[in-house]
Parts: structure tokens; sequence; C-alpha cells
């Protein structure tokens, strides 16, 4: 299978579950479930996002453990990775929200993203978890078309 084929069977089969996870009903199984299938959703966009990179960028080992870190200490001097890097680190983008969201689905500590406004944190707070996943599974997609089409040109 293709890299980019691979980039998108990740993202189709995370939108596959978010559009599965069962929701509005609030009792102790199906809140279960609804846990199991956003943080397997989550885990399937960030292996998509990794794949995007390996896609973009091959000269490079894409790690799926510590692509964060290798992002954001090389010197990338590649614009489409310029831009998923801006993403990650700028506070109020979906990238770092998703980070966020990853991150405490994971246990992991939050990585090096700059801290966000107060009016975007008081309006993630509002936000769900799964509302932070729809747009993030929505912001890759269009984002992965982008870069592709930039990428190609060149």
């Amino acid at each position: 299978m293709s890299q980019r084929g691979e980039t998108n069977q990740w993202l189709y089969h995370a939108g596959l579950l978010l559009a599965q996870t069962p929701q509005g009903q609030d009792d102790i199984e199906h809140r279960a479930q609804q846990v199991a299938f956003e943080r397997a959703a989550a885990l399937m966009l960030e292996r998509g996002l990794v794949s995007l990179l390996r896609e973009l960028d091959d000269t490079r080992a894409w790690d799926v453990a510590h692509w964060r870190e290798q992002l954001a200490g090389e010197d990338i001097a590649q614009a489409e990775l310029s831009q998923i890097k801006s993403l990650l680190t700028d506070g109020d983008s979906w990238l770092s929200r998703f980070m966020s969201c990853l991150d405490a689905i994971d246990g992991r500590p939050s990585g090096p993203v700059a801290v966000s406004s107060t009016a975007s944190m008081i309006a993630t707070s509002r936000r769900t978890q799964r509302d932070t996943l729809d747009e993030a599974a929505d912001a890759l997609k269009t984002l992965a078309g982008a870069l592709r089409s930039t990428n190609e040109e060149w």
C-alpha cells in the first residue's frame, strides 16, 4: 500500500469509529463504549497524522511515539512540515486542541504546546472531547488534501 493510501486508510477508519460512537445515553455501558470508540478514533487520527508526515517527507523516520519531538526539535525547511509545526505550537489551533485531547485520552503529559489564550481556554472547556475529535478529523482530511496539492506542485 502506498503511503498516501495508508494515510487515507487511517483517516477513514477514524471516521468510521466516530460515526459509530454511541451518543446521548447516560448508562455506564454506553458511556464505556463511547470512551473506547473515541480513544480508538483519536489514536487512529494520530496515526493518520504521522502517516501524512511520512507521506510528505520520506527522508526522516517519523516515529509514532516521538513525532512531536521530531517535528519540534528539528530545523524544518519544508513548507508543508512547517505548516504542521506551526499548527502544533499555536495554542488556538485545532491541532493543538487535538493534541491536548489525545494527551488526556492516552494519559500522556502535555507536550511542548504553546499556552492558549484565555478566550480559547474558555471555549475549549465548553467543547466536548467528541467535538474536538470531529473537528480534528475534518481538519486533518482538509489539511492532507491541501498539503498534498502543494507538495505535488513542486
